[in-house]
């Protein structure tokens, strides 16, 4: 199976969070694709919350970087519906998480692609 690039991964991921988070701003509701940034809840650098959908919250230039302070996190764990689930997948560790559930980490990367695809098609 061939592994799917950053590039498309990010590019799912950017598109499925904007839709759920209905292309506004979750702090100050403005309105537009490019106003938008996607901000990562849990650190990129994690992988079972890398292009988890549910790892990312809309938020406009202004907003994200309020988000990278104290006051912008705890605004986010208020506002945010997945946050303390992605608080506690944070500390697990993929490679037992993929051989807990008999995946690669290829096969991990797919089924969260498939999801986003769907939720950009508008299947969920």
């Amino acid at each position: 199976m061939k592994r799917l690039s950053e590039s498309r991964m990010h590019t799912l991921w950017r598109k499925a969070v904007l839709i759920k988070h209905f292309h506004a701003c979750a702090f100050c509701e403005k309105y537009g694709d490019e106003n938008l940034q996607c901000h990562h809840i849990v650190y990129r650098r994690k992988l079972l919350t890398r292009w988890d959908w549910k790892n990312g919250i809309a938020l406009c230039h202004e907003c994200h970087r309020k988000a990278h302070t104290k006051a912008g996190e705890i605004m986010i764990s208020k506002k945010h519906p997945y946050y303390d689930e992605l608080v506690e997948r944070e500390n697990l560790i993929s490679k037992d998480v993929f051989v807990r559930d008999g995946v690669t980490n290829s096969e991990y990367y797919r089924l969260q692609a498939d999801e986003m695809t769907a939720i950009i098609k508008g299947e969920r």
